[in-house]
């Protein structure tokens, strides 16, 4: 079990080097749902936030208000594949009853760490679908990361999708699902 806890130095150091990590990094978020904006609003925010944001063209009022919200950072793509050809971390924000479609429709590289936040998602089924990505993680963020103060629970202990939301408030990061299960 991993967690930023409270911020004592050696914490606070460990903060500002996940938000200098968030930096190098292009964020694409494939769903723009409540959860997905709530990210987007707390990365945009940071002292140190991504390179980029890209927001995918489902729910495009939302998608739309984010970009006018941060216009020198986040930008509505074209479509789903857009997302993911200019991200490094995608986020998959999808409803439950789209998100095999979706994300077996798209072109995913092994270099993409990929993070789901449909909570009816298997990892097991989000792999498969996100092949032939290699660094795939589920994470369940509370709304409060769009103001630095969620906690969220995620597995496995990903080191990008752990810098990600320790930046937005802190990650408890687990082995597996069956412990993630335990603490929901």
């Amino acid at each position: 079990l991993w967690t930023c806890g409270e911020l004592s130095r050696p914490n606070l150091s460990r903060l500002v080097s996940h938000m200098k990590t968030l930096a190098e990094v292009r964020v694409g978020f494939v769903g723009v749902g409540t959860m997905s904006a709530a990210i987007t609003r707390g990365s945009a925010t940071l002292p140190h936030p991504p390179r980029a944001i890209h927001l995918s063209p489902r729910n495009a009022l939302k998608a739309r208000g984010l970009e006018q919200e941060f216009p020198n950072l986040v930008r509505v793509s074209t479509s789903n594949q857009q997302v993911l050809d200019d991200s490094d971390l995608v986020f998959i924000g999808l409803l439950p009853a789209a998100v095999e479609e979706v994300a077996t429709s798209l072109t995913f590289q092994p270099t993409h760490t990929v993070c789901s936040l449909v909570s009816t998602a298997s990892l097991e089924s989000i792999t498969r679908w996100c092949a032939p990505a290699e660094t795939v993680g589920r994470a369940i963020p509370l709304p409060a990361v769009a103001r630095h103060r969620g906690t969220t629970l995620l597995t496995p202990p990903l080191p990008l999708i752990i810098a990600a939301f320790d930046a937005l408030g802190s990650a408890v990061a687990v082995e597996s699902e069956a412990q993630m299960r335990k603490m929901m």
